[in-house]
């Protein structure tokens, strides 16, 4: 099972912290890594068409069974990357996974609101989360790791 990991976030500790938990599991070329690194600003008030995620790596969605993505939110609204990346591919027959770096109702608005991008687009999300971002990096653990018990990494 070949697994995509998808990571959005405007604070380079949370970009840090992501990349060195897939870097720890890709021993085995079962994990791929995708990064979508913007300003604050340009994540939640970017423009359609610059800087997707896809346009930066070349992404063959066939190849992958299972889909991590794990993104901030700003009061519930998700990076307009995540949503153009979301937007863009077939996600029909794939297992999605979703970490949202936040807390409260505003993380809990993001979930929904990805739960139904997801679902339009033909996805079936297994489960999604919210992480505190303060805690990550406050204990500098591992994402995936952090999240073991919802998400089976």
């Amino acid at each position: 099972m070949k697994t995509l990991f998808v990571y959005c976030s405007s604070d380079s500790v949370i970009n840090s912290l992501c990349r060195e938990s897939a870097f720890r599991r890709a021993g085995d070329n079962s994990l791929q890594l995708a990064a979508c690194r913007k300003s604050f600003l340009k994540s939640f008030l970017g423009s359609r068409g610059k800087e997707n995620i896809h346009s930066t790596y070349d992404i063959s969605m066939e190849s992958f069974d299972r889909i991590i993505i794990a993104c901030d939110e700003f009061a519930g609204v998700l990076p307009v990357c995540v949503t153009n990346f979301i937007e863009d591919f077939d996600f029909r027959y794939k297992t999605i996974d979703c970490i949202i770096f936040g807390e409260g109702r505003f993380a809990a608005k993001a979930k929904d609101a990805l739960k139904v991008k997801f679902s339009l687009s033909g996805g079936t999300v297994h489960s999604c989360v919210n992480v505190s971002s303060s805690r990550l990096k406050r204990e500098a653990e591992d994402v995936l790791f952090s999240v073991r018990h919802s998400i089976a990494v």
